[in-house]
């Protein structure tokens, strides 16, 4: 295990993610939970998501500190006013596993989200 601040998020995240999932899959028929299940499908994906995204900053942050450069993960954040370049519109293509789940859950009626 690795102890820096986006790991730490990387397995709180899974774990609740996981135990979200649990409970959904638990309660999910009950009455009532019709409206709530719309959004809570949503954010189990979102939460793994964001927790996935930290585990790759950190992977990255761990892997330049190895060979002594300036990680991806710092050379993004120097060209994100660049955002002409299409490089940097595909390096950060996974942002939409993160954001879109998280989006059709604050909006589960959207129809044009997901």
């Amino acid at each position: 295990f690795y102890w820096n601040s986006h790991d730490l998020c990387l397995y709180a995240d899974t774990v609740l993610a996981l135990v979200l999932g649990f409970i959904y899959f638990a309660i999910k028929d009950t009455p009532g939970m019709k409206s709530a299940n719309n959004l809570v499908k949503w954010n189990i994906l979102g939460i793994l998501g964001h927790g996935l995204a930290h585990g790759g900053m950190g992977w990255n942050i761990r892997k330049s500190l190895l060979e002594g450069g300036v990680s991806e993960f710092q050379q993004q954040v120097l060209v994100l006013s660049d955002f002409a370049s299409m490089a940097v519109i595909i390096e950060n293509l996974p942002a939409l596993l993160f954001w879109l789940p998280l989006i059709k859950a604050t909006m589960p009626n959207g129809k044009n989200l997901v």
